[in-house]
């Protein structure tokens, strides 16, 4: 169809992040921390996610992308399927392993719930208050390789930001934070802002001004697949938020805000949890500290269409000749998304960090053609991912999108151990079907290669558009590979 814009105008910065508000609602997979990063912000900015709602204009009660009182509950009724039975939380659903960082995202998610007037688990929420608490204090310190030869000793993100979690949910550990606060030249730089304000939070203002540094300073250019997931945007959001949260009124805020700003505009992948803070962070700033009183005027093709007078504007439109003036002494924030169905033609195959591929066979083990498929036929698809080089990654994604005329046969109820030359079958973490797609998720070794296989049948005669496997390390975008996009045609 014809592709539509969505116009967004506001006084909040979040009204120029809509696209990327959109892409994290709209993210298709469901771990914990994926599940609750896309929930987290609409506790907040209800209507500002209803206004990034379809080009249709159109929002409906119940099952909606952008219905955020359903999209937050949802979330809240899957985490009561990933609590372990020692009461830390699992990644993936029937797959046990934790960490310290994703209990305390979890606690954090659910306070804000039940403060926003949701109800929550309050068993889950007391149990997750007695692990963050053990886990913090326990180990404290950790080893960061600066390279082969140099290490450095340091009191983990994950643990002060637990600290600072635990003292806004009502229960510090005030032991463990004045242990951090005598190890102070142990902690990266935005530790020492997550500390400062969790003393605020629990009315130390003392420690907070002791500990507080000076300026912002960039300690990370790396994205971390696992652990606490830093990286310099979540990091900074998560210092930018701390500081919100305290109702610490500084002029450093000011300065982490419009960094924040730029950054969000600037990077072409961001992953789930660097944005969820980004864009909480920024929402709350707005809400604070944004001056009202700006206005602007929206002109399509040299006819006004509407004007900002303070309340959130929004407009759809087809038109390309869009121009939008702003007056006013305030500030003024505004987006253009454009959406619409790509028509395939212009799909790449790329192999980037990481090799994917697919191969057709039949039940005895041979190649077939994608062109010649005879209905009926049913087909064995593997897949197979590979790291070339640049060491050891985690949470690899991989997806397989099947052309129409094929149905998948679940694998979990056909038996494929009986199909003797499939004797290199790998397993994932977590394994999601779908009527259309199936995803694997997965962890990869350098030079290691992991191979799956699913059966499929070909149920519908004629000529269908192949699309591309895609492996993509979900928490670092230049790490992908898409390849094998073609034609399948069933006799």
């Amino acid at each position: 169809g014809t592709p539509q814009s969505k116009i967004i105008i506001d006084h909040s910065p979040l009204a120029s992040l809509s696209k990327n508000m959109m892409y994290l609602v709209r993210y298709p997979h469901g771990c914990l921390e994926q599940t609750i990063s896309a929930a987290f912000p609409q506790i907040y900015f209800p209507d500002m996610i209803k206004a990034m709602g379809s080009n249709t204009n159109k929002m409906t009660k119940g099952e909606s992308e952008m219905n955020p009182t359903y999209n937050v509950n949802q979330a809240l009724s899957k985490l009561n399927n990933l609590v372990n039975y020692d009461g830390n939380m699992s990644y993936w659903n029937n797959y046990y392993s934790y960490s310290l960082y994703l209990n305390a995202y979890t606690l954090h998610f659910i306070v804000e719930c039940e403060k926003n007037g949701y109800a929550i688990n309050q068993n889950m929420k007391s149990r997750l208050i007695a692990q963050c608490s053990q886990q913090a204090s326990s180990n404290m310190l950790d080893v960061e390789y600066i390279n082969e030869n140099e290490k450095v000793n340091y009191i983990s993100r994950e643990k002060i930001y637990t600290l600072y979690v635990l003292a806004l949910a009502g229960s510090p550990n005030k032991s463990a934070m004045n242990y951090c606060k005598m190890s102070k030249q142990l902690l990266f730089n935005s530790n020492q802002y997550v500390l400062a304000s969790s003393f605020a939070l629990i009315g130390d203002m003392k420690s907070y001004k002791e500990i507080l540094p000076k300026s912002y300073l960039r300690e990370n250019n790396n994205r971390y697949s696992w652990y606490d997931f830093s990286s310099p945007i979540k990091d900074k959001a998560l210092v930018l938020n701390a500081l919100l949260e305290s109702n610490i009124n500084t002029p450093q805020v000011h300065d982490l805000a419009k960094s924040l700003v730029i950054d969000l505009k600037q990077n072409s992948y961001y992953n789930t949890n660097e944005l969820a803070y980004g864009i909480i962070a920024l929402g709350k700033y707005g809400n604070k500290h944004i001056q009202k009183g700006g206005q602007a005027t929206v002109l399509i093709d040299g006819k006004n269409i509407g004007n900002y007078t303070g309340n959130l504007l929004t407009h759809i439109t087809n038109k390309k000749n869009i121009k939008i003036n702003g007056t006013g002494s305030g500030s003024v924030y505004y987006s253009v998304v454009t959406e619409g169905i790509s028509n395939g033609k212009n799909t790449t195959e790329i192999d980037n960090g990481i090799v994917a591929r697919r191969q057709f066979y039949n039940r005895k083990g041979e190649v077939i053609n994608p062109l010649n498929i005879k209905q009926n036929d049913l087909i064995v698809v593997k897949l197979s991912v590979s790291r070339p080089y640049g060491g050891y990654l985690k949470n690899i994604a991989l997806t397989d999108i099947l052309p129409a005329g094929l149905e998948i046969e679940n694998p979990r109820i056909t038996i494929t151990n009986d199909l003797e030359w499939m004797n290199n079958q790998s397993y994932a973490s977590n394994m999601d079907i779908r009527d259309d797609r199936i995803n694997y998720f997965f962890d990869l070794y350098e030079n290691g290669t992991m191979h799956f296989y699913y059966m499929c049948r070909a149920v519908s005669k004629g000529k269908f558009i192949l699309g591309n496997v895609q492996a993509d390390a979900m928490y670092d975008g230049s790490i992908h590979s898409y390849n094998g996009k073609g034609v399948l045609i069933v006799n």
